[in-house]
């Protein structure tokens, strides 16, 4: 007997839209074994990619009943979020969902350079390796005394400051949410 395959649509910015292809080639991807399911069981679920624009045009036309994912920060997501059980939070990534509607987003959240560093180990010990980024441009502001003075604690978390580090930083992190998502969210996400 056949096993239906689920369907998801998968709503993204064209900012986002390469982690959209991202989360679509994994669940594509023949990763299973014979002894374990990676992510989702091969085969088994139907993905499309929307544009943001595209899913509010037709927003009208889906059910309740449509599994959705929407990766970044969007429109629709605002109106989203406020309802979304979170069920994962790392290194201001995260991911959750409520019925059959779930946010893939990372936070505005500058990371230290410290946390950077714990991020990229993290990402490792998950399965996810990156390039790491380079010190050579400046990577951290350099705190001045005004914000040695007025830090609460006396210590000043250094920030990464390069507007092209920062973006690069985001990169990795929308890459290993949406890798996350795929081995640990996704086939929870479809099953409820």
């Amino acid at each position: 007997m056949f096993e239906e395959k689920k369907k998801l649509i998968i709503v993204c910015t064209p900012e986002t839209k390469v982690y959209a292809y991202q989360l679509l080639q994994l669940i594509g991807e023949k990763d299973d074994t014979e002894t374990e399911i990676v992510g989702c069981k091969d085969g088994s679920v139907q993905a499309a990619i929307w544009e943001e624009k595209y899913y509010l045009s037709n927003e009208c036309q889906l059910s309740s009943d449509e599994k959705v994912v929407f990766i970044g920060d969007m429109k629709v997501v605002k109106s989203i979020l406020p309802n979304i059980e979170v069920k994962y939070n790392q290194y201001a990534m995260k991911y959750g969902w409520l019925g059959n509607r779930s946010v893939i987003y990372v936070d505005k959240q500058d990371l230290t350079h410290g946390d950077y560093l714990s991020f990229y180990h993290y990402c490792i010990l998950i399965g996810k390796k990156f390039e790491k980024l380079k010190e050579g441009e400046p990577v951290v502001e350099k705190p001045t005394f005004k914000d040695k003075f007025l830090s609460v604690s006396g210590k000043i978390q250094n920030t990464i400051a390069s507007p092209a580090m920062k973006k690069k930083v985001r990169e990795q992190q929308y890459n290993m949410a949406t890798y996350h998502f795929y081995l640990y969210g996704l086939s929870r996400f479809l099953e409820d």
